[in-house]
């Protein structure tokens, strides 16, 4: 019972940040004059889950599964990939807040926490 409230707890706070920070993750603007030749941009808008997933996989293998980590041997499994962002919520490693919140959304997301 206390893995299910774990669970359920850890995916209400990522869930949680995440809505409250996607809109200032996606507040940048893009001036018109700066890029010669106007018109409308042929790049399409990120989707900020995914900008922080990527973001979060590379955070996550140099901080946590690098040669000299704590996890060199990488994270194998839903419960040691829970185990790792219980971790990871405490600040059991030298993280931001902002390089928190996209780990966790790479952990869950990659291990379907």
């Amino acid at each position: 019972m206390a893995g299910k409230f774990t669970r359920i707890a850890l995916s209400a706070a990522v869930l949680g940040t995440l809505i409250t920070s996607a809109p200032v993750l996606a507040s940048g603007s893009s001036g018109g004059a700066s890029r010669g030749g106007g018109g409308f941009s042929t790049q399409q808008a990120r989707d900020p889950l995914d900008a922080a997933y990527s973001r979060g996989k590379k955070r996550f293998k140099k901080q946590i599964t690098c040669k000299t980590c704590e996890h060199k041997d990488g994270v194998k499994g839903k419960d040691a990939a829970r185990s790792v962002a219980l971790q990871v919520q405490t600040g059991d490693f030298n993280l931001t807040d902002n390089e928190r919140q996209d780990v966790l959304v790479y952990i869950f997301r990659r291990y379907r926490l």
